[in-house]
């Protein structure tokens, strides 16, 4: 394995040599003779060596594990890839995505989640690296199939990826404080409002009114929601109105918010009671007139 120029031979004697020949890579395919010659002050001899250079052989693997992916609309899907480099040269691969719907987005990251545009793949080498698609919410659910590309001025390979949109279905109630007052035999309303929260449309949206206490009409407008889209809203009026012998306090009145694809939600109303202010004012006022009074009848009569 030891690099030589020259060798000391006695009489009779031989050497074994091995001669090593590289191609740099902008040398073309063909045949080359190569003359190896062995000479010394007396004696002179040589050969010819025909050499026949190839292409770099390209052997490249490209797989997805899986290639089939679930994902819920407003959400990103992730596809692991991998290249394998079986060849004897270095690869510098393009990637691009084929047939993926308008309303879709997608791009490629490596391990690290850097979004990247090409792979280097050496030599017995192997490269993970995602296919990402962005699903916005109300896109159609269901399988949709698309194509990954890799390629370079001598590799060009195709890979079939379906990705299965599943769609997600939830409201949420936006109001922040859940209360609201009235005065003994009085009406009050409070407003809610739903938000639709999920990927898809829901239909047939209704607040449902729980127990309600002795002395209480509760109602709520609109009866029905037929339809929600994404990202909508609803106000719904709950009007409560209460009768003239119920006690001032707090009450409390739950209620549930139910459609045909989302799961029932509750919350409760804590309606807060009070006395009418006027019976108050003349309370107070005829109190006031009755203790002048007494105190007048004492300055007259008191003292006698």
């Amino acid at each position: 394995g030891e690099e030589v120029s020259e060798v000391l031979l006695d009489g009779g004697k031989s050497v074994d040599l091995t001669v090593s020949i590289t191609t740099s890579p902008e040398t073309l395919a063909g045949a080359y003779n190569i003359t190896v010659k062995a000479y010394s002050l007396s004696v002179s001899d040589s050969i010819t060596l025909s050499v026949y250079v190839q292409n770099p052989l390209t052997d490249i693997r490209f797989e997805a594990s899986p290639p089939y992916v679930d994902v819920y609309a407003g959400s990103n899907a992730r596809f692991k890839l991998k290249v394998t480099n079986f060849g004897s040269s270095k690869e510098l691969l393009n990637l691009s995505l084929e047939g993926l719907a308008q309303n879709l987005r997608g791009w490629f990251e490596d391990s690290s989640k850097q979004e990247i545009t090409k792979v280097y793949v050496g030599a017995g080498e192997a490269k993970e690296f995602y296919a990402i698609v962005s699903v916005p919410k109300g896109v159609k659910v269901g399988p949709q199939n698309f194509s990954v590309q890799i390629s370079s001025p001598d590799v060009s390979k195709s890979l079939s990826l379906t990705l299965n949109v599943l769609g997600l279905y939830d409201v949420t109630v936006a109001n922040q404080n859940f209360y609201t007052s009235l005065n003994v035999g009085g009406k009050g309303a409070y407003s809610l409002t739903i938000q639709n929260t999920g990927s898809q449309d829901i239909t047939n949206l209704k607040v449902l009114t729980g127990n309600v206490p002795d002395g209480f009409t509760v109602t709520v407008d609109p009866l029905l929601v037929y339809s929600l889209p994404v990202n909508g809203e609803s106000t719904f009026t709950i009007s409560i109105q209460t009768q003239s012998d119920v006690n001032a306090g707090n009450y409390y009145i739950d209620f549930t918010v139910v459609s045909d694809q989302t799961q029932a939600k509750q919350f409760t109303l804590r309606v807060e009671v009070l006395q009418e202010m006027s019976w108050l004012i003349y309370a107070s006022v005829l109190l006031l007139l009755a203790v002048v009074g007494l105190f007048f009848i004492y300055r007259k009569f008191g003292r006698r």
